[in-house]
C-alpha cells in the first residue's frame, strides 16, 4: 500500500475534526457524510457500519415544521400539584388550544385539569397516571367527553407548517367507548396516513373525542402522546449518499488487492 501524500494527511486531519461537531439540524444535513469519509480513512473498517448507521439515523429524524410540543413533554406542572388541579393551557399544553363543542355551538377553554378523570362531562387532562398508561415519555393527554347522557365533545386543536417531504402522519394514541377523530387541513387521518399533499402547507391539525355511542352512558376517552410528522430525505442526500457508498466501496477493492 502505498504511503499518503502530506496533502493527504492534512485532509484527514481536517475531517476528522469534525467528528466533534454535533449534528443538531437539518442544516447540518451534509456533516454525517464527511464524517463517514474520515472515519473510513483514520479509524478501523469496524466503523463503517457505524458510520452508514449515525447517516442514516439523522436523515430519518422526522422535523416538524412548525408545530411545537408535539409529545406534550414541554408540560410546565408546578412541583407538588395535586391530582383534579385546574392548570393553564399555557402551562399544560403549550402551542395547543382546547375547545367543546355542543349543540349548542363551541367554546374555548383556558384551562386543563392535571390528572384528572371525569366522572361524566368534557374536559382534557394533561397527566401521567391515565387508563392504559404514559406511551412515552412524563406527559400524556387525555381527552374526555359526554357521559350521563352529555353529548359535548372536547378537543387539542394546533396551526403549524407540515414539514417538506413529509410522507404520513403517526401517533399513539388509545380510547375507549368512542372512536376519536382526527383532522389535518379538515380531512380526516389516522395514523400512518399519507399525507404527502399536505407536505410545505400551512394546516390546522385537530383531534377532538367525540360522546360515547349508546348504549354507554360513562364518559368517552382517548390517550394521546407521540404525534409526528415522518419525512424521507431529500432526493439530493440520496444521491450523494449513493456517490459516496460507491467510492468507498472502489477504494476497499483498492487496498485489498
Amino acid at each position: 500500500m502505498r504511503s499518503k501524500t502530506t496533502t493527504e494527511l492534512l485532509m484527514i486531519m481536517k475531517l476528522s475534526n469534525c467528528e466533534e461537531a454535533p449534528v443538531t439540524t437539518r442544516s447540518h444535513t451534509l456533516l454525517p457524510t464527511i464524517v463517514l469519509a474520515a472515519m473510513w480513512r483514520v479509524k478501523p473498517p469496524a466503523w463503517l457500519s457505524a458510520g452508514f448507521a449515525l447517516f442514516l439515523s439523522v436523515e430519518g429524524v422526522a422535523g416538524q415544521g412548525t408545530f411545537q410540543n408535539l409529545d406534550f413533554e414541554s408540560a410546565i406542572i408546578p412541583s407538588g400539584t395535586q391530582p383534579g388541579s385546574i392548570v393553564p393551557i399555557s402551562s399544560a399544553l403549550p402551542g395547543w388550544s382546547v375547545s367543546y363543542s355542543s349543540p349548542s355551538g363551541t367554546i374555548q377553554a383556558t384551562d386543563v385539569v392535571y390528572d384528572g378523570l371525569s366522572l361524566g362531562g368534557a374536559f382534557v387532562s394533561i397527566g401521567d397516571r391515565f387508563p392504559g398508561g404514559i406511551p412515552q415519555g412524563n406527559y400524556s393527554v387525555c381527552l374526555f367527553a359526554g357521559g350521563l347522557h352529555n353529548d359535548t365533545s372536547s378537543t387539542i386543536s394546533q396551526t403549524g407548517l407540515v414539514p417538506t417531504g413529509t410522507v404520513s402522519f403517526q401517533v399513539a394514541i388509545g380510547w375507549l367507548f368512542a372512536a376519536p377523530i382526527i383532522t389535518l387541513g379538515g380531512q380526516t387521518i389516522s395514523s400512518g396516513s399519507d399525507i404527502s399533499s399536505f407536505a410545505g402547507k400551512v394546516e390546522t391539525l385537530s383531534i377532538t373525542e367525540p360522546p360515547p355511542l349508546p348504549p354507554y352512558v360513562a364518559p368517552s376517552y382517548a390517550v394521546i402522546d407521540d404525534i409526528r410528522f415522518d419525512t424521507v430525505p431529500e432526493p439530493s442526500i440520496f444521491t450523494l449518499f449513493a456517490v459516496g457508498a460507491l467510492l468507498i466501496g472502489r477504494r476497499v477493492k483498492r487496498e485489498q488487492r
